[in-house]
């Protein structure tokens, strides 16, 4: 049996714009209505949140991340400094989602360079693209 299939699978949503959010969640919920869904709209909040629990993670559960890039307070070239600071077992639970709303080559560029980044994609996330990183990602549980 695998064991993937005992596994939590949680989704994760850190962008400073709440609208987005929404749209994300709902997107999602029209996918999958199996896996937990947080969001944050401070990064602060989104990284206390992921370093308390980051044991739980390491133990039960995998984890994908949708994390904007433009934040007044962090950006997600920060957060995405920040969680090098997780011990590397754990930060493995992670597929990281950057989200921009422009796509700049120097930023395209820097994600693939991100170990955890599976790819930068442009805002609004739609529902072919939430399909798309579901169905292909095998840590989820879709419907």
């Amino acid at each position: 049996m695998d064991s993937r299939k005992n596994k939590i699978c949680k989704i994760i949503i850190i962008d400073d714009d709440p609208i987005n959010n929404f749209i994300c969640r709902e997107v999602i919920k029209m996918v999958t209505d199996k896996n937990e869904i947080l969001d944050f709209t401070s990064p602060e909040t989104g990284l206390k949140y992921i370093f308390e629990n980051q044991k739980n993670f390491a133990e039960n559960e995998e984890i994908i991340l949708f994390l904007d890039l433009n934040m007044p307070t962090m950006t997600g070239w920060e957060v995405l400094e920040e969680l090098k600071k997780i011990e590397e077992n754990i930060r493995n639970s992670f597929s990281i989602y950057v989200l921009s709303s422009s796509v700049d080559e120097k930023d395209k560029d820097r994600a693939k360079e991100e170990p955890n980044v599976k790819e930068l994609l442009v805002k609004p996330l739609n529902l072919n693209v939430i399909k798309a990183i579901l169905n292909c990602n095998h840590k989820l549980i879709v419907d």
